[in-house]
């Protein structure tokens, strides 16, 4: 029985081992994949955690913007720009500044991007305003003209001066030509 009992001894070794790397080594794997993907889980959970505060904080920054304030911000950084209104406003400031307008051309706006644009290009010029070019042109006195870019420089939303010439017509009279830009948000 000596001999029986050492070979079962064996046998059973042997079916301990082969329990221990057929079952239990397998589990203890799928076990261990788990635990990694529950802590991939709760890293992404806290993730989207601080992007859901993040958001919280600036829609609560958003909301503390009084309505005057939203409603002068669409005046100054309209969703659209309207040629008629600003060549209006344009010859608003003329008559104010007491200068002849003699031409105000709106342009069409100008492409966001070109067709060969990368993702990445589109994506940032999604968020850039969009310019819309006037050509203006102007006759006055030195100190009328001085006024009338004055005025622009103050009007209820942007109006910039990005090329300008001035040339004497006739005794002490400019003539002044400039392309004047402004900007919608979409």
């Amino acid at each position: 029985m000596n001999v029986n009992s050492l070979f079962f001894q064996i046998v059973m070794a042997g079916l301990a081992i082969g329990i221990v790397i057929l079952y239990i080594q397998p589990a203890f794997v799928r076990i261990g994949t788990t635990q990694d993907a529950i802590d991939q889980y709760q890293t992404e959970i806290e993730k989207v955690s601080e992007v859901n505060n993040k958001l919280t904080e600036l829609i609560n920054q958003v909301n503390t913007i009084s309505a005057a304030d939203q409603r002068d911000l669409l005046i100054y950084m309209p969703n659209e720009v309207d040629n008629i209104s600003v060549s209006r406003d344009i010859y608003n400031l003329a008559s104010a500044s007491n200068v002849t307008l003699v031409d105000v051309n709106g342009t069409e706006e100008r492409q966001k991007t070109t067709d060969n644009a990368l993702e990445s290009e589109k994506a940032v010029a999604e968020v850039l305003p969009v310019p819309h070019s006037f050509s203006v042109s102007i006759s006055g006195s030195y100190e009328n003209i001085k006024s009338f870019l004055s005025k622009l420089e103050q009007s209820n939303y942007p109006l910039e001066v990005h090329d300008l010439e001035i040339a004497a017509s006739a005794i002490e009279e400019l003539t002044a030509k400039m392309e004047i830009v402004t900007y919608s948000h979409l």
